[in-house]
Protein backbone atom coordinates (compact mmCIF):
# COMPACT_ATOMS: atom_id res chain seq x y z
CA UNK A 1 0.00 0.00 0.00
CA UNK A 2 1.41 3.75 -0.86
CA UNK A 3 1.52 6.31 0.81
CA UNK A 4 -1.03 9.38 0.04
CA UNK A 5 0.82 12.87 0.31
CA UNK A 6 -1.08 15.82 0.94
CA UNK A 7 -0.54 19.26 0.69
CA UNK A 8 -0.47 20.97 4.01
CA UNK A 9 -3.94 23.33 4.55
CA UNK A 10 -2.36 26.90 4.62
CA UNK A 11 -4.40 29.64 6.82
CA UNK A 12 -5.02 32.30 4.72
CA UNK A 13 -6.04 35.85 6.45
CA UNK A 14 -6.52 38.69 4.24
CA UNK A 15 -6.59 42.20 5.81
CA UNK A 16 -9.98 43.17 5.21
CA UNK A 17 -11.20 39.76 6.39
CA UNK A 18 -12.61 40.19 9.88
CA UNK A 19 -13.53 43.59 11.64
CA UNK A 20 -13.63 44.85 15.63
CA UNK A 21 -17.12 44.55 17.09
CA UNK A 22 -18.98 48.08 16.53
CA UNK A 23 -21.54 49.42 18.86
CA UNK A 24 -24.10 51.83 17.25
CA UNK A 25 -25.04 54.22 20.08
CA UNK A 26 -28.33 56.43 19.23
CA UNK A 27 -27.36 59.63 20.08
CA UNK A 28 -30.78 60.95 21.53
CA UNK A 29 -33.90 59.35 22.46
CA UNK A 30 -36.33 57.59 19.39
CA UNK A 31 -39.08 59.60 18.89
CA UNK A 32 -42.81 57.95 18.40
CA UNK A 33 -43.19 56.70 15.09
CA UNK A 34 -39.15 58.30 14.04
CA UNK A 35 -36.81 56.35 11.77
CA UNK A 36 -33.22 56.61 12.60
CA UNK A 37 -30.22 56.19 10.07
CA UNK A 38 -26.67 55.00 11.09
CA UNK A 39 -24.21 55.94 8.54
CA UNK A 40 -21.74 52.93 7.78
CA UNK A 41 -20.48 54.81 5.04
CA UNK A 42 -17.65 56.77 7.26
CA UNK A 43 -14.78 55.96 9.03
CA UNK A 44 -13.92 52.89 10.75
CA UNK A 45 -17.42 51.23 9.56
CA UNK A 46 -16.39 51.66 5.93
CA UNK A 47 -13.00 49.84 6.08
CA UNK A 48 -15.09 46.67 6.71
CA UNK A 49 -18.12 46.87 4.24
CA UNK A 50 -20.05 44.85 4.12
CA UNK A 51 -20.87 43.59 7.54
CA UNK A 52 -22.31 39.98 7.84
CA UNK A 53 -23.57 39.75 11.42
CA UNK A 54 -25.78 42.15 13.58
CA UNK A 55 -27.04 42.04 17.27
CA UNK A 56 -30.04 44.05 18.33
CA UNK A 57 -30.90 44.26 22.14
CA UNK A 58 -33.99 45.88 22.45
CA UNK A 59 -34.20 46.51 26.36
CA UNK A 60 -37.44 49.40 26.13
CA UNK A 61 -41.31 47.72 26.25
CA UNK A 62 -41.93 49.24 22.60
CA UNK A 63 -41.16 46.95 19.56
CA UNK A 64 -38.89 48.56 17.05
CA UNK A 65 -38.36 47.67 13.24
CA UNK A 66 -34.61 47.01 12.55
CA UNK A 67 -34.18 48.37 8.24
CA UNK A 68 -31.42 46.39 6.52
CA UNK A 69 -30.57 47.93 3.18
CA UNK A 70 -33.40 49.59 2.56
CA UNK A 71 -34.79 46.21 1.76
CA UNK A 72 -35.19 44.07 4.68
CA UNK A 73 -37.33 44.35 7.47
CA UNK A 74 -36.92 42.55 10.97
CA UNK A 75 -39.20 43.22 13.98
CA UNK A 76 -37.68 43.22 17.59
CA UNK A 77 -40.30 42.35 20.31
CA UNK A 78 -39.86 44.39 22.93
CA UNK A 79 -37.84 43.26 25.90
CA UNK A 80 -35.90 40.94 23.31
CA UNK A 81 -32.60 40.06 21.84
CA UNK A 82 -31.79 39.65 18.36
CA UNK A 83 -28.83 38.49 16.26
CA UNK A 84 -28.66 37.75 12.64
CA UNK A 85 -26.01 36.32 10.47
CA UNK A 86 -24.46 35.51 7.15
CA UNK A 87 -26.92 33.01 6.61
CA UNK A 88 -30.11 35.63 7.06
CA UNK A 89 -28.47 38.41 5.79
CA UNK A 90 -25.28 37.92 4.26
CA UNK A 91 -24.16 41.29 3.58
CA UNK A 92 -25.18 44.35 5.71
CA UNK A 93 -24.50 47.77 4.02
CA UNK A 94 -27.16 49.94 5.40
CA UNK A 95 -28.84 50.50 8.96
CA UNK A 96 -32.07 51.88 10.67
CA UNK A 97 -33.84 51.63 13.27
CA UNK A 98 -37.37 52.51 13.75
CA UNK A 99 -39.69 53.14 16.37
CA UNK A 100 -42.93 51.28 16.30
CA UNK A 101 -45.13 53.84 18.65
CA UNK A 102 -46.98 56.49 17.11
CA UNK A 103 -46.88 58.31 20.93
CA UNK A 104 -44.23 57.00 23.32
CA UNK A 105 -40.57 57.29 22.56
CA UNK A 106 -37.31 55.03 23.40
CA UNK A 107 -34.49 55.97 25.34
CA UNK A 108 -31.28 55.85 23.94
CA UNK A 109 -29.97 53.14 26.37
CA UNK A 110 -33.05 51.35 25.47
CA UNK A 111 -31.89 49.92 21.93
CA UNK A 112 -27.99 48.66 21.66
CA UNK A 113 -27.01 47.53 18.41
CA UNK A 114 -23.41 45.56 17.52
CA UNK A 115 -22.05 44.92 13.94
CA UNK A 116 -19.04 42.90 12.88
CA UNK A 117 -17.95 41.33 9.87
CA UNK A 118 -16.94 37.53 11.21
CA UNK A 119 -14.56 35.01 8.85
CA UNK A 120 -17.12 33.21 7.16
CA UNK A 121 -16.83 29.54 7.05
CA UNK A 122 -17.21 29.07 3.13
CA UNK A 123 -14.66 31.43 2.99
CA UNK A 124 -12.50 29.36 5.34
CA UNK A 125 -12.87 26.40 3.21
CA UNK A 126 -12.37 28.08 -0.18
CA UNK A 127 -9.18 29.09 1.24
CA UNK A 128 -7.85 25.96 2.25
CA UNK A 129 -9.05 23.86 -1.04
CA UNK A 130 -7.22 26.41 -3.24
CA UNK A 131 -4.12 25.46 -1.02
CA UNK A 132 -4.48 21.70 -1.87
Amino acid sequence: MGFVWFKQAVYYRPKRNISPLFRLELTSDLGASEKRYFNLNQKPYSKYLPFNFIYIANKSSIDVILHINDSIKKKINAGTIESFDEEVIPAIRSIAIENTDSTNSISKSDIEILIQKQRTYLSVLNKIFENL
